[in-house]
């Protein structure tokens, strides 16, 4: 195996005896960090333009495999779709015949839950990326993720994690925080990257004062410090109800329709809406980053952290905790004491934007942008 400086695999030589001649040699020429063009050989020569194998296409998102083109000079090159699943993992590949213009399904993967194939069924069918779509090498059964090697037989990387602590888990050779259901690592280096993200404003009894959610998204502050997100690579921005927010939700619902009570209601409101502008804002920076650090192929992109978060989708949700629930529906506070009478209509109309504002949400898409 041959990697260049930017740790990228470009090279593998195969001497299976051991007798010094090589069997076969393999070049892959890419396009960033996604392999385009492989080139194969079956000997020691040199290799030559016309060696060219296998043509692969990529989507916009990192590591969205669309398809394969095998090349065999003089004859009508063959395509190979590859679907795969939310991971990018390939589980099925299509075959489009040129001489009858259909596409079939010609091999379907099972894997198991660390990313081993444990069954297909048509072997003969290959695909150098099949798990999260990264490449796979079928002669040692290993994955390459770019700064490391990962052995899906045992769920476990080769090496340790180059960025060390940085990644957020204390075990340096587990992949994905053994969360491999949600998460991906092109890189290697920390898991999530990319994809799509979420921004959550959760308001509730337990939130506490009225700057402090602002200043969570205006200073891109990184979630990994908060107790309830356990990485700060999981592409969740912030999370959990103890994010303060507002003074506590008990004293801003409008009650009687007394001046206070709606006073605090509408100051809800309104810290409410602000923080839903700090996170568009907080949303569009992660699609800017994406288009700044996803496409120029420069390792110091992958030095990630909480105002470098990458995203190709972003979703803003405003939602609550089941106290502020009671209280928007029923009109029970946290204590069980019913505080709603008869509203009057002022209230009625603050009740009415609040319920409003809590089922709020927006999806916004980088990759459109």
């Amino acid at each position: 195996m041959v990697e260049h400086y930017q740790n990228r695999w470009v090279r593998k030589a195969l001497d299976s005896d051991g007798d010094g001649h090589l069997d076969g040699r393999r070049i892959f020429i890419y396009d960033g960090n996604q392999i385009v063009m492989d080139f194969r050989r079956a000997n020691s020569q040199d290799m030559q333009i016309g060696h060219l194998r296998q043509r692969y296409l990529w989507g916009p998102a990192v590591d969205q495999v669309l398809a394969e083109e095998a090349v065999d000079g003089g004859t009508d090159d063959l395509v190979q779709w590859t679907l795969t699943d939310h991971l990018n993992t390939v589980r099925d590949i299509a075959r489009f015949d040129p001489q009858t213009g259909a596409t079939t399904v010609v091999n379907h993967l099972v894997y198991d839950a660390f990313g081993k194939v444990t069954a297909e069924t048509n072997p003969a069918v290959d695909s150098l990326f099949l798990f999260t779509a990264r490449p796979f090498d079928p002669d040692t059964q290993l994955q390459n993720n770019l700064n490391r090697w990962y052995d899906a037989r045992v769920g476990r990387w080769l090496s340790e994690d180059p960025v060390g602590y940085d990644a957020g888990d204390i075990n340096l050779y587990r992949y994905l925080h053994n969360n491999l259901l949600l998460l991906t690592d092109p890189l290697g280096l920390y898991s999530g990257i990319t994809g799509p993200c979420e921004i959550k404003i959760w308001m509730g009894d337990t939130v506490l004062s009225k700057g402090s959610l602002l200043n969570f998204l205006n200073d891109n502050r990184d979630p990994g410090d908060h107790p309830l997100c356990p990485s700060k690579y999981l592409g969740v921005v912030g999370c959990g109800s103890y994010v303060p927010a507002a003074i506590s939700a008990d004293q801003q619902i409008p009650g009687y329709g007394g001046p206070p009570e709606l006073l605090h209601a509408s100051k809800f409101i309104e810290v409410a809406n602000a923080a839903l502008k700090a996170a568009e804002k907080f949303a569009r920076q992660l699609c800017e980053n994406r288009k700044k650090f996803c496409d120029d192929g420069t390792p110091e992109r992958y030095e990630c952290g909480a105002k470098n978060q990458r995203c190709d989708s972003v979703r803003i949700t405003v939602t609550y905790d089941r106290y502020l629930s009671r209280l928007l529906n029923e009109g029970i506070a946290p204590d069980g004491t019913r505080i709603f009478g008869l509203p009057s209509p002022a209230s009625r109309e603050l009740l009415r934007r609040l319920n409003a504002l809590m089922r709020r949400s927006k999806k916004i898409n980088c990759l459109n942008e």
